[in-house]
């Protein structure tokens, strides 16, 4: 059994995530190995929720709105 931050692991499966109602208020927190730099801000994925995010100030996480937008114009 691992415990974690994002949640209880057994046997592979997340139980519960604690930090998901964060997300829910557009708080969200990067996986910090896998961030990379766009040119104009750092950008990523939510830990928690796997939802593209953004950096907009230092420690201020945000869903990345300009990937929503790419993606809907598929």
């Amino acid at each position: 059994m691992n415990s974690s931050a994002a949640g209880l692991r057994v046997n592979g499966v997340v139980t519960m995530k604690l930090d998901l109602p964060l997300c829910l208020f557009n708080r969200h927190a990067p996986r910090r190995s896998r961030v990379k730099w766009d040119g104009l801000n750092f950008v990523g994925h939510c830990r928690f929720c796997e939802k593209p995010i953004r950096r907009m100030d230092k420690g201020r996480w945000v869903r990345d709105q300009i990937e929503k937008i790419k993606s809907s114009d598929l």
